[in-house]
């Protein structure tokens, strides 16, 4: 409502152009009917955004790419690979021509592999995939390795993770880490994420309650990384009407 009433503020003070800018876009993973009398909140939310009036909408790492099509007008989806990407080559640099034979990138479902397929083939790393099949049990598929990051788009109350990071222990990875954009960290998330044998949670402050440093204190195992630099370059290319596209080509 704020981002709304904002937006309707600059329209009637004869802004020449608005640009929305949602690091986390809330509403995101309800995209489809889950029921046959479920709402479709992403395309709600996307609906009342268009009402409001911005010309543009800049975003991370939407949950689905599919969100983008709920907007008649632009939406750059950037994605958080290149801040992640940077953090991890300076803990995990490599041996000989920089190849991570000790280091695999897991994806815990199907619908992240491309971008755990991005992380992976840049840091030279094995890449690995975790799946429930019919008898409820999780299986890894793929090569594993000593160390092990689980990459995600965001952690909501952890139970995943958990779940996914105990299934590439008994495989045999020793250190476990997450690396996620958007850190919600609802419910018992942070007492989960402590108990569990995950040794360090890469997140972003994508996200208002990333900035609580009660929160932070009580979660030693958190890393947070700023997307401040990137989502600012973008802004300022959208301003200068230079192309967006560039920050989408990353090493």
């Amino acid at each position: 409502m704020q981002l709304l009433i904002m937006i309707d503020a600059l329209k009637r003070a004869s802004a020449k152009r608005i640009t929305a800018v949602l690091p986390y876009y809330g509403y995101g993973r309800q995209t489809t009917k889950s029921h046959y009398q479920s709402p479709i909140t992403a395309k709600l939310v996307a609906d009342l955004i268009t009402k409001s009036g911005p010309d543009r909408i800049l975003t991370l790492d939407l949950h689905a790419g599919q969100v983008q099509g709920f907007f008649s007008f632009p939406v750059d989806a950037l994605k958080s690979d290149p801040v992640i990407l940077s953090y991890l080559r300076d803990k995990f640099p490599g041996g000989e021509a920089g190849k991570n034979d000790d280091l695999v990138i897991v994806s815990p479902d199907a619908s992240g592999i491309k971008r755990a397929s991005r992380l992976a083939a840049r840091l030279e790393a094995k890449m690995a995939l975790i799946d429930e099949r019919g008898d409820g049990e999780l299986h890894v598929v793929g090569d594993v390795a000593k160390n092990a990051v689980i990459v995600k788009d965001m952690i909501d109350t952890g139970a995943s993770v958990v779940q996914a990071a105990e299934t590439l222990k008994a495989a045999g990875c020793s250190n476990i880490l997450i690396a996620c954009t958007h850190a919600l960290l609802s419910g018992d998330c942070v007492s989960r994420l402590n108990e569990s044998i995950i040794s360090e949670v890469i997140v972003t402050d994508s996200t208002a309650q990333i900035q609580n440093r009660e929160l932070l204190k009580s979660c030693p195992k958190l890393t947070v990384l700023s997307v401040a630099g990137l989502i600012g370059e973008a802004i300022r290319r959208i301003h200068n009407d230079e192309s967006v596209t560039a920050l989408f080509r990353y090493e």
